[in-house]
């Protein structure tokens, strides 16, 4: 399959440097006051007018006015003041510096507010910006050495090797400057292969780095050295299979500007290396691509040719065998292998690596990319078996073919950062074994930020400084295992702390019900890195078992594990913050999360059993407070309660009842309704009218079938509710003896009457019908029908229409449809025929025991007849 290098298209980005003031400063002679830049059109020494040279352009006269404006300062004198280029520190605006098609202007607040004074100004069309006139300081210098150290003219375009303490530096660099002032810039006997798309081997800041073989004659068509490559004086060309790796994509060239550019130079870059030997060794074509048995070839010729360290900013996703083999070969050279992790924003520990750089040989470093702040960039890709550091690989600036330089994105400028820093550490420990030298690299990083340090094996980023030094953090001592302590049990959570073990960059717990902890900590699970956890949603009364794995430098390295039991759920208060006659209002808390409810019982109620409580008010205890506020209504008023709360777990786990007593307060008994009657009798329904005998009342309105052949009712009455005068009670049963009672409610005192002042019986009467025909036409006829019911719902009034006056079994109707709707219905009927006699019948299906009505007419005659029986 293709191999491709490994880097992003760079983006734009603007970079602000902080300067820490430092203590006890000396008061400032200048004024308070704001540096404006404005826009002009040509370059003129101060106090020379700038003309318009553009149509609706203003001059510069016409700014510095309406900043004298915004200022409360006359313009006269002024203004012509400034334009001879006065110096005079008392003058509200001076020229501070004219450059092209821009002028900057100090201008002095005078003691307003300087807020306003900017936003007013910076509205003025010809403002380019407005910033506050800052106070400068000295700030701490790193040593002496340092700043001399070298004289690339573009060196500081590097954010990734200035510290943040320099201008355009970074709190993340690279960590090289102190092991240069040391002398440590590396050396010739170093030999780097690149293997990528070849190098631009005449630019001027890789010329003195670029390798030469030493036992090849130039151009002779002989293979001097015997390695099977003629005339390979400065590298092979695994593309073309020629002698010329010239990079024809640019990718290599800026691999190898990282590496190695020549320090000190008066020139461009440096790379980590000021001094080394640049192999380039092409496998890649003009766009990028090449193939696995290339990639082999290279590798196997970089061994041959002694590199120290080879550099893969390659790779793709499959495993490819003749790759790992070679770079095994690799191994057994002591060759160690830098490779770049990818730029999918994929995980390497999942189901789809990136490879050369997921190989499981130890002499492979993987490296993912971080941006200037630290944190993991974007499109890296990660892991935390699998990627074994970070390294600055975003907004990178190198060398790039035509003798030009550029910035790229991407993994592919992370790898060379440590593949520098290997050779850097070759240079300085030549005897040190592959192994040796990447415990360096690896163990030796600095911290990475909360959020990318648990996406990386080493949890860090390149620190080569460190790494020169070794000792302690290369040191493979096992931080010891650390007893768990057990904090604020809950039902439904606990806080789990132990103590920071030295060496260790992240915890990671595993958590199982039962007493036995789990044997292993979930591959790819989320990193602690602070000594203490919160484990939340548990269930109550329940027993579990953690275990604790520390991780440093990626590995586990220890373990220990606890045991601990949730408590039951619990309400731990019940406060009454409101009593009424009819109501009440609670407060309940809870230290963890639960549900829970609580009701108001009578004495004679018996349910004071949290797992037999009705659960009348309920809800959900969450989040930080764990309080809630509910109410209770229409209670009886001065009647004594018991007020019970419960809790309970999401596995069904009762807290023990909380219980409060109370009584509510008496209230005032209303008066009875007046004239309770009866306005419209149906034998479904009826419609009720009232007197109140107070205003600003409420009613409840009793209704109760009777038993036959008694006059007092053992049924449950049915409670309607209404703040009306009236009522319509529908759905009752025909020819039935009914009970209705009205109720006056006080809803502030809680109280409702006895309602026996207000009392109405009555029977429903025996469904009926009647049927009308009229306005005869030719070919229509008007129909209405009167009910006693209501025909809806089950109740549906079918019509049926028969031409003659057959009555025989059998006959189809000419017409039939269904009704449903008022007592009162009417309606027309179409497409009669001229002179035929017609009979229309009604029924009710659901209503066996009532007769069918029926009428007859004769289209185009008279009125024959409407059925009797009302």
């Amino acid at each position: 399959m293709p191999f491709r290098f490994i880097f992003l298209l760079p983006t734009l980005v603007l970079c602000l440097c902080m300067v820490a003031p430092v203590s006890a400063a000396p008061k400032p002679r200048q004024k308070p006051g704001l540096i404006v830049k404005i826009k002009t059109h040509s370059q003129s020494p101060v106090g020379h007018s700038f003309k318009v040279t553009n149509s609706g352009f203003p001059t510069r006269d016409a700014i510095l006015s309406k900043i004298l404006t915004v200022l409360g300062k006359q313009n006269q004198g002024i203004l012509g003041g400034l334009m001879e280029g006065s110096i005079n520190e008392n003058e509200p605006i001076r020229s501070l510096m004219t450059g092209r098609q821009f002028e900057l202007l100090r201008v002095d607040t005078n003691g307003k507010d300087p807020k306003r004074i900017a936003q007013e100004i910076a509205a003025i069309s010809g403002v380019q910006y407005v910033e506050p006139d800052s106070l400068v300081h000295l700030v701490q210098p790193i040593p002496d050495v340092l700043p001399d150290i070298l004289n690339d003219t573009d060196y500081v375009s590097q954010w990734a090797l200035r510290p943040k303490n320099m201008a355009g530096g970074s709190s993340y660099h690279v960590n090289v400057l102190p092991v240069w002032a040391q002398g440590f810039t590396g050396s010739k006997k170093v030999v780097v292969a690149i293997v990528d798309s070849g190098i631009d081997m005449t630019h001027p800041d890789l010329a003195a780095n670029l390798f030469t073989n030493p036992n090849e004659i130039p151009d002779d068509g002989i293979d001097n050295d015997e390695n099977e490559f003629e005339d390979d004086v400065h590298g092979w060309n695994f593309d073309d299979f020629d002698a010329e790796p010239i990079d024809e994509a640019g990718h290599g060239t800026h691999v190898a500007g990282i590496i190695g550019a020549v320090g000190n130079n008066n020139l461009g870059i440096s790379g980590i290396n000021w001094n080394v030997q640049l192999l380039p060794v092409r496998v890649l074509d003009a766009d990028g691509a090449g193939t696995v048995s290339s990639v082999v070839q290279g590798i196997e010729y970089a061994i041959r040719m002694k590199a120290a360290v080879i550099n893969l900013s390659l790779g793709g996703p499959g495993y490819e065998q003749p790759l790992y083999d070679a770079i095994s070969e690799a191994r057994s050279a002591g060759v160690i292998v830098v490779a770049a992790a990818g730029n999918e924003e994929a995980d390497n520990d999942g189901y789809d690596p990136c490879f050369p750089a997921s190989f499981d040989l130890d002499n492979i470093i993987s490296v993912g990319a971080i941006d200037s702040s630290g944190e993991l960039s974007d499109f890296s890709n990660y892991g935390q078996t699998s990627v074994h550091l970070a390294a600055p690989g975003e907004k990178i600036y190198s060398t790039s073919p035509s003798d030009k330089y550029k910035r790229l994105n991407g993994t592919s400028m992370a790898a060379p950062m440590v593949t520098g820093a290997v050779a850097l550490l070759k240079s300085i420990y030549p005897e040190e074994s592959y192994s040796q030298i990447i415990a360096r690299i690896t163990g030796c990083t600095k911290l990475l930020p909360e959020g990318s340090v648990d996406k990386i094996w080493s949890g860090g980023t390149l620190d080569i400084e460190a790494a020169s030094k070794g000792g302690a953090c290369t040191d493979l001592t096992q931080p010891s295992p650390s007893f768990i302590s057990i904090q604020n049990l809950r039902s439904s959570s606990v806080l789990l702390e132990w103590s920071a073990m030295p060496g260790a960059l992240s915890y990671q717990l595993a958590v199982d019900q039962g007493d036995t902890a789990p044997e292993e900590c979930p591959r790819g699970g989320n990193r602690i890195l602070k000594p203490q956890t919160k484990l939340d949603h548990l269930l109550a009364n329940t027993t579990y078992s953690a275990r604790l794995c520390v991780y440093a430098r990626g590995k586990k390295v220890s373990s220990t594990t606890t045991t601990f039991t949730t408590t039951a759920p619990e309400i731990t208060d019940l406060v009454i913050t409101r009593l009424a006659p009819t109501q009440l209002s609670i407060m309940m808390s809870s230290p963890d999360e639960v549900d829970f409810t609580f009701d108001a019982i009578t004495e004679d109620d018996p349910q004071l059993s949290c797992d037999k409580l009705r659960w009348r008010v309920s809800g959900h205890l969450n989040g930080k407070l764990y309080e809630a506020k509910f109410n209770l209504v229409r209670l009886r008023s001065g009647t004594p309660y018991t007020l019970i709360a419960c809790a309970k777990s999401r596995n069904g786990s009762y807290s023990q009842p909380l219980i409060r007593v109370v009584g509510t307060p008496p209230g005032i008994i209303p008066q009875d309704v007046l004239n309770l009657r009866s306005v419209g009798l149906q034998s479904d329904s009826i419609k009720l009218d009232w007197d109140a005998a107070e205003s600003g009342k409420s009613f409840e309105v009793h209704l109760v079938e009777d038993s036959p052949g008694s006059t007092n009712s053992t049924n449950q009455a049915e409670v309607f509710e209404t703040g009306n005068l009236s009522i319509s009670l529908s759905e009752l049963k025909p020819e039935t003896a009914y009970t209705v009672r009205i109720k006056t409610v006080d809803a502030e005192q809680g109280t409702v009457s006895i309602g026996d002042a207000a009392v109405l019986r009555f029977i429903t009467p025996r469904p009926a019908m009647k049927v009308f025909v009229s306005n005869i036409g030719k070919t229509h006829a008007e129909f209405r029908v009167l009910t006693n019911f209501s025909t809806a719902g089950n109740l549906k009034l079918r019509m049926a229409i028969f031409v003659k006056n057959s009555k025989a079994p059998g006959i189809e109707p000419w017409s039939q449809t269904n009704y449903d709707g008022p007592h009162d219905l009417r309606s027309e009927i179409y497409g009669l025929k001229k002179g035929k006699k017609y009979r229309i019948v009604f029924t009710v299906p659901n209503l066996p025991h009532l007769a069918a009505v029926e009428s007859k007419f004769t289209t185009g005659g008279t009125f024959f007849e409407g059925h009797e029986g009302w």
